[in-house]
């Protein structure tokens, strides 16, 4: 048994180059996917739950302006929810794609996902009067400051 190697985890570590696992799977691929259209087949399921929801936030003295870039989504599969001086904005995707070859379905492919962005306001605001629309993949909300939302100075007796 004096022969048998032994195992030493500390001698492991200080032999592990986790570059050298990259370079392997480059080495393993080669440039399949440095080829510029490498996932053509699935680009179709791209979509805003991927890439995620951009959104601009503008403020007046009376209200906020909120801007949220939610492309390809129908209105009716769009929520947003006010508590406080929090808002969330949130949102389903459904999309399919369907190729027949007369009555046979030659292929059927479908994606479902939901994503939501929430955010927090400086001033509490008046959630019975915000207004909100959706023209052309961009949502528009209107959020009115509460009035009385400015601090007061407390004098110390």
């Amino acid at each position: 048994m004096a022969n048998q190697p032994q195992f030493d985890p500390g001698r492991a570590l200080a032999n592990y180059d986790p570059f050298n696992v990259a370079e392997n799977m480059r080495k393993l691929f080669g440039g399949f996917f440095l080829q510029e259209n490498w996932m053509s087949p699935v680009r179709w399921m791209t979509n805003i739950a991927q890439q995620g929801m951009t959104i601009d936030i503008a403020e007046n003295d009376e209200s906020y302006t909120v801007l949220a870039d939610i492309p390809g989504v129908k209105k009716e599969d769009i929520t947003v929810e006010i508590a406080g001086n929090r808002i969330t904005i949130s949102a389903e995707t459904k999309s399919g794609k369907e190729e027949r070859k007369g009555d046979a379905i030659i292929q059927s492919e479908r994606h479902y996902g939901s994503f939501f962005r929430s955010f927090i306001l400086d001033k509490n605001v008046d959630d019975d009067k915000v207004a909100a629309k959706y023209t052309d993949g961009v949502l528009e909300l209107t959020i009115p400051k509460k009035n009385g939302g400015q601090g007061k100075q407390i004098s110390i007796h």
